[in-house]
């Protein structure tokens, strides 16, 4: 699993894009709640020297289980909606 800006061990699930740059993660919010985050790899090369790193392009809002955080997360980021479904 890649070291993105969510921690490994605080996401409950993760899912990896086919080509290891997008990991969509479902994390627990305060008070048993739940949200999905999207990290990405990207490249940064305008500060010499180049180099990758992650970071946070999507979080979403709260909600009441798991199940409704996946669901949204399929809704809201084609590459994992493409990518489930196939």
């Amino acid at each position: 699993m890649p070291r993105t800006k969510v921690s490994n061990e605080a996401a409950l699930r993760q899912v990896v894009s086919d080509d290891g740059r997008r990991v969509c993660s479902i994390i627990k919010a305060a008070d048993s709640l739940f949200r999905f985050v999207e990290d990405t790899e990207v490249y940064e090369a305008d500060d010499p020297p180049p180099f990758w790193h992650w970071i946070e392009t999507h979080r979403s809002g709260i909600y009441e289980t798991i199940e409704k955080a996946e669901v949204e997360a399929l809704n809201t980021l084609p590459w994992l909606r493409a990518q489930i479904t196939r």
